[in-house]
């Protein structure tokens, strides 16, 4: 299980490096996280969660509390009341033997419906994540995905490798689906 958070976090590392994390570099893609633009690539996962959209939104978007319940986050720090666009926070991924920080900018932001971060460099390779929430009779469907732009996106996402980041965006949301609901199935 570790091997794959090693894998990811040092192909992000490597592939972003050169002043790389510096924040939201604006890539001129189709939309404020450079995600959905030409060549973007990269992962998607969904889980329906049983709860309204507003209380899974609530309890997912509570940086500073994910290393209390996503496994593969050492450390996070967020200072401020609310993720707006902008925001910025950090994250201090487990991986390697190590401590992997990144800081993050929120790039995106409609209450109840989508929130998004990135970090990276146009130059070299942005990385851009994204919560998607839909309401479904009372049921939240959380979608989390996940592109890569720039020149070296192909590069970075062969390294971190497309089944194991899969993986990863399942583990956040069945840590989400636990977190909310309370209990495992």
């Amino acid at each position: 299980m570790m091997k794959k958070y090693v894998v990811i976090a040092i192909a992000l590392a490597c592939a972003c490096s050169v002043g790389a994390f510096a924040g939201n570099g604006g890539s001129g893609a189709a939309d404020g996280c450079g995600m959905g633009g030409a060549g973007a690539i990269g992962v998607e996962r969904s889980l329906l969660v049983e709860a309204p959209v507003e209380e899974v939104w609530d309890k997912s978007l509570d940086v500073n509390s994910w290393p209390e319940w996503i496994p593969f986050i050492k450390s996070a720090s967020f200072k401020g009341e609310d993720l707006e666009i902008g925001s910025k926070f950090k994250l201090v991924l487990l991986g390697w033997g190590m401590p992997l920080p990144f800081t993050l900018t929120v790039c995106e932001r409609e209450q109840y419906k989508r929130i998004a971060w990135s970090t990276g460099h146009p130059k070299a390779v942005r990385v851009a994540r994204a919560l998607i929430y839909e309401e479904k009779d009372g049921k939240t469907l959380v979608t989390s995905r996940e592109q890569f732009t720039g020149p070296m996106a192909k590069y970075a996402l062969r390294m971190v490798g497309e089944d194991a980041l899969g993986e990863i965006h399942l583990e956040w949301l069945e840590a989400i689906k636990l977190r909310v609901e309370g209990h495992e199935e």
